[in-house]
């Protein structure tokens, strides 16, 4: 029998798009609106929730069956986001079409002139972004949120795209089995992640690439594979290897203070919990990396950054993760010569 207890596991249920969920006693509807309420993504997959008590004879008690009703757009709970006003809608569109998203959907507890804002992000970025052709937007409003499906068409067709993601997944591969061991340390493996990407890329110019180029520079595509990206690249690659090597990672959109334009960066969560701003390219240097944007705290970062704090982890730890790092380096340095990892990215 599918029973749920916790909202963790009400969470997964739905991620899964399961149908029928049963919630032992008569708690049901108000862990359902717990949970939805402390994640709004969610309500963006369901279209209808209806809510029946009974008594169960298998568990001996009232029970409450979730008959959930999902949404058919296609998208899953990784391509929603929680969105809080247009400065939150500018920086998912600049995450999207950068990645090549086909796709992705937005939540807000207030009504967001959506189609404004994509002639506006259209109009401002057209010169960065021209393997985007054209996006459309759909709204659906309700009484809990406003819920809006964002569909971008590129002129990279969609096998191109299949090549560049197959040639991102070979190279990232390559790359992580270089630099990482399951026993190392989380903090180990962010500095490696980091060292490796801000010596191997040159931060995109508008006079050092091709215009076939520009059509890469803010994917991940551009960070493994052709060197040249500007900082959604950069970011992308970053999470994409923390991924690989097991690290809680997300990738921040914000500004940088005085500017007008979008800049991405990464949060990373180490084992015990604690979390670290990491800007890999505001590190970029040439030959030996830098650490002044690696492994900071919130207040380090609010005097040169802009971000929506409440849709990512908090920052607060006073630990200082490239000393952390640097311990096992030092100790292991030998080892992680053999291993062939650039003298550059060990930072020796």
């Amino acid at each position: 029998m599918n029973v749920v207890r916790t909202e963790r596991e009400l969470i997964a249920r739905i991620k899964s798009s399961e149908p029928g969920i049963i919630v032992p006693w008569s708690n049901g509807e108000t862990l359902f609106r717990k949970t939805t309420e402390n994640n709004p993504k969610l309500l963006y997959l369901i279209d209808e929730c209806r809510v029946s008590e009974r008594f169960d004879p298998t568990l001996r008690c009232p029970v409450t069956e979730l008959t959930i009703k999902y949404n058919k757009d296609g998208l899953s709970y990784d391509d929603v986001f929680a969105v809080g006003d247009a400065s939150d809608v500018m920086a998912r569109l600049f995450d999207c079409v950068g990645n090549f998203k086909p796709k992705i959907g937005l939540v807000s507890r207030d009504y967001i002139d959506i189609g404004v804002l994509i002639n506006l992000f259209g109009n401002r970025y057209s010169a960065m972004y021209p393997h985007a052709v054209s996006l459309s937007a759909t709204t659906v409003k309700s009484n809990k949120l406003c819920r809006y499906t964002i569909s971008i068409t590129y002129r990279i067709t969609r096998d191109k795209m299949v090549v560049m993601g197959n040639a991102v997944e070979r190279e990232s591969q390559r790359v992580a089995s270089l630099l990482f061991e399951p026993s190392m340390p989380d903090a180990v493996k962010i500095y490696l992640a980091h060292n490796y990407l801000s010596t191997s890329i040159e931060y995109y110019g508008a006079d050092s690439v091709n215009p076939l180029e520009k059509s890469f520079v803010h994917s991940a595509y551009g960070a493994f594979v052709t060197k040249k990206c500007v900082c959604q690249g950069v970011a992308n690659a970053f999470k994409i290897l923390m991924d690989k090597a097991d690290v809680d990672c997300e990738v921040v959109c914000g500004q940088i203070v005085g500017s007008s334009g979008y800049h991405a960066w990464n949060i990373v969560r180490k084992e015990d919990g604690c979390c670290f701003h990491v800007d890999a390219t505001w590190d970029i240097s040439s030959g030996y990396p830098v650490f002044t944007y690696f492994g900071k705290n919130d207040s380090f970062f609010k005097d040169t950054r802009v971000w929506n704090k409440d849709n990512y982890p908090k920052c607060h730890s006073r630990q200082n993760l490239y000393m952390l790092a640097r311990q096992y380096i030092v100790e292991n340095a030998d080892r992680l010569i053999a291993k062939k990892i650039p003298p550059e990215v060990i930072g020796l």
